[in-house]
């Protein structure tokens, strides 16, 4: 090997291994945007009272829990996703709502599994009526689509002035 093969091996192995670092930040990014947006369309979903739109998004067995502030005391839920689809089918239709997230934490594992932090507020009717932390866990499946196993929240009523 000549002098200058070897002076220019380590500048291209570190050229190398920061190309790969910029395509792995990359994938990072584009995965947790991805799986944010996914978080997104569902809260627009049910806001809108698009439920059609929502089995779609859950996977087989996915589940719906929710701790809910109301009068003074603390009221849990935990069912399935299809039992919470067919409440709300049977619910008469209320006012639409947004859910806009102020802030969001994503993790994502192996490019598979996602868990997803949204601090939101509810807003209705142009008021703001509750402040929520909502949790979902997501598994891409084998088409590469992302889908609700679970989705998990609390509700805390944001007192009118």
């Amino acid at each position: 090997m000549s002098t200058l093969q070897r002076s220019t091996q380590p500048a291209v192995a570190r050229r190398s291994a920061e190309a790969q670092v910029r395509e792995s930040i990359t994938r990072f990014a584009r995965l947790h945007w991805v799986v944010k947006a996914v978080v997104e369309r569902f809260l627009a979903a049910v806001g809108n009272q698009d439920l059609d739109a929502l089995p779609g998004m859950f996977a087989p067995g996915a589940s719906i829990a929710s701790a809910s502030l109301r009068q003074g005391r603390w009221v849990t839920t935990s069912q399935s996703f299809d039992a919470w689809l067919a409440k709300l089918r049977a619910a008469p239709r209320g006012q639409p709502y947004r859910e806009p997230v102020t802030e969001f934490t994503v993790h994502v594992d192996d490019e598979r599994l996602a868990f997803v932090r949204a601090d939101a507020t509810l807003i209705r009717g142009g008021v703001v009526r509750s402040h929520n932390i909502d949790y979902f866990t997501l598994l891409r499946d084998s088409t590469g689509t992302w889908k609700f196993v679970n989705g998990s929240y609390t509700s805390k009523p944001v007192q009118q002035e």
